[in-house]
């Protein structure tokens, strides 16, 4: 075991009682051996995990009894470390002599016995659940034409991390721990360690243990923190070989061959994770000009202008140019990654702005599409439509403060925006993006009410409940879903419980036209609409939001917040310079 990992796993058990996020591990093999790793790779990602590990082989046990000692703990994630051969011993040695029947029956034991086990925890907890996938049995003999085999194990198992994908897919808030791409980056001579498994049952060879908890500290972090929004990126040796001040347009590295095709490879790379949702951005000690001239006239970039969202060219220090992306971009530090290959740059905006997720850079660019998969934060478990056009949006968004700077009439400015606001119904094409804006909205959200994915499921099956979303396009492009509303109607009225919006859509009157949709969702014979404000840290500027519109304190307020009722009939109307069309889903 490593030394530093053990010593500082030590020194941060103390914190992880009241600071750490409780995980559970349960596995058919030991797996206490992984908790100093997983502590410590978590601490290297900028939070604190607080692992609990149930005894070896004991799945029925802790997930059938409500009374285990996994509900006790509490998990925000339960994980599930499984080897095919430890649920079914014919998958080791034996699996040659099983006939292709006897093969597919077994198989489909296990998958019954994964629903079953998967559904309970579904059932019981509202934790986040992963499963590993399947790597053909450890310590097996070794087939070199096994690839040709269509019924041999590796087909085999394959057919069935296939399907164990498919019915995770079907689980809300269950995901696909990726065992195999851990074992493949490792190695499988260096994954499995035969005499340590005989003596101990310990299927992870010591010298694999630190990758592969740090693989799962990735997958955690990604399944239940926030993701990072915004790679900024320095230009001369990071996205290009070279300096373009003093080497040229024509003397920058970025091509087919030699040190420029990692440079290519590294700006596809940044372009697939662009199309992943994330946002990227410029921080570059250049002159304005020269990076402009570049981005227009190299031929060999992958990346052009309109690919960033913002770009800061100049001589200031990469810490100021960071807090100006941040503002323009309206999102906080601590959604930025910064990339520079300059180890005096890192140290800068580690020392100016610590907030700031500051990514090392390898010395050889060989190394930097490598650096950019281990970073945690920047893969999701799933990509709205929303996630995939955000930079788009976001450009879009600046010719429309562009338009309010040459406007002089507030009015005129809205007209002329030609603005349409789609309504609809929760279903499944919208269920992603409706359920990430309950959890992430924080400033213009009456309630903050922060949705399960379970929870909203249930809701869509209440006929007494209206998830409406509303989804944005106006001249210069499409918005995507920018609001929700959820009202419950009750036998004495309604009350909206949840009411939030984008904050980059406001004051155009876009609220006042969910609010009069979501008041026409309402059978005749309601009278009277209750709504509620829940004061946050964050969402201040909501205080009068309904009061403004009509609505009257009630009696009494809530203990969590205020409360305010409206006749159904002085309902607000639909605002004119907004046009309205009914949706259909995704």
């Amino acid at each position: 075991m490593s030394v530093s990992a053990l010593k500082r796993a030590k020194e941060l058990e103390p914190r992880l009682v009241e600071e750490g996020t409780p995980v559970a591990l349960l596995s058919t093999f030991h797996t206490a051996f992984l908790r100093p790793y997983l502590i410590d790779a978590a601490f290297e990602m900028g939070w604190l995990v607080r692992p609990w590990h149930a005894p070896m082989g004991q799945l029925e046990q802790e997930i059938l009894d409500d009374s285990s000692e996994l509900y006790q703990s509490n998990a925000k994630a339960v994980i599930l470390l499984l080897r095919l051969e430890d649920l079914d011993a014919a998958f080791g040695h034996a699996f040659e002599s099983l006939d292709v029947d006897s093969r597919q029956e077994r198989v489909e034991s296990i998958k019954g016995r994964l629903r079953s086990l998967v559904q309970t925890l579904r059932d019981r907890t509202s934790a986040t659940i992963l499963v590993s996938n399947f790597h053909p049995s450890q310590g097996r003999l070794l087939d070199p034409f096994e690839a040709g085999q269509a019924n041999g194990p590796a087909a085999v198992v394959s057919s069935l991390n296939v399907d164990l994908a498919a019915a995770l897919a079907d689980v809300p808030g269950a995901f696909v721990f990726d065992h195999v791409q851990a074992v493949n980056r490792i190695g499988l001579d260096a994954f499995f360690d035969e005499k340590l498994f005989a003596m101990a049952r310990v299927a992870i060879s010591s010298t694999a243990q630190p990758a592969y908890a740090r693989a799962l500290a990735r997958t955690l972090y990604g399944v239940l923190l926030p993701r990072h929004k915004c790679l900024v990126l320095d230009l001369d040796n990071t996205l290009w070989g070279g300096v373009l001040g003093d080497d040229g347009l024509a003397g920058i590295k970025i091509g087919d061959e030699g040190q420029g095709l990692l440079f290519r490879r590294f700006q596809l790379a940044l372009r697939s994770l662009k199309a992943r949702g994330l946002m990227l951005a410029i921080a570059s000690k250049n002159y304005p000009d020269a990076v402009a001239e570049c981005f227009r006239a190299h031929p060999d970039l992958v990346l052009r202008e309109s690919d960033f969202v913002a770009i800061e060219a100049g001589w200031q220090p990469k810490s100021e140019m960071l807090r100006r992306i941040a503002a323009s971009l309206n999102i906080g530090l601590n959604s930025l990654v910064f990339i520079d290959d300059n180890p005096v740059e890192r140290a800068e905006v580690r020392a100016n702005v610590p907030e700031v997720r500051v990514l090392d850079l390898p010395t050889h660019p060989g190394g930097y599409v490598a650096a950019l998969s281990d970073l945690e934060g920047v893969f999701a478990p799933s990509v709205s439509e929303e996630d995939r056009t955000r930079s788009e949006m976001m450009l879009a968004d600046r010719k429309r403060q562009e338009a309010v700077s040459d406007a002089t009439n507030l009015q005129d400015f809205l007209r002329s925006l030609e603005m349409t606001l789609e309504c609809g119904d929760l279903d499944a094409g919208t269920f992603a993006r409706v359920h990430q804006l309950c959890q992430k909205t924080n400033q213009y959200n009456l309630t903050t009410i922060r949705y399960t994915e379970d929870e909203l499921r249930r809701m869509m099956d209440d006929p007494a409940i209206a998830i409406r979303w509303y989804r944005l396009e106006d001249r210069y492009g499409k918005l995507g879903i920018v609001g929700v509303g959820v009202v419950k109607s009750e036998q004495d009225g309604a009350v909206i419980e949840t009411f939030l919006m984008s904050c980059r859509v406001m004051n155009r009157g876009v609220e006042d036209a969910m609010l009069a949709d979501l008041m026409s969702q309402l059978a005749p014979y309601v009278g009277t609409v209750q709504a509620e404000y829940r004061p946050t840290a964050k969402n201040a500027m909501v205080r009068d939001f309904f009061p403004r519109r009509g609505f009257e304190p009630t009696a009494a307020g809530t203990q969590d917040g205020e409360r305010f009722v409206i006749a159904r009939e002085r309902a607000p109307t639909w605002p004119e310079h907004i046009k309205r069309i009914t949706g259909g889903g995704a």
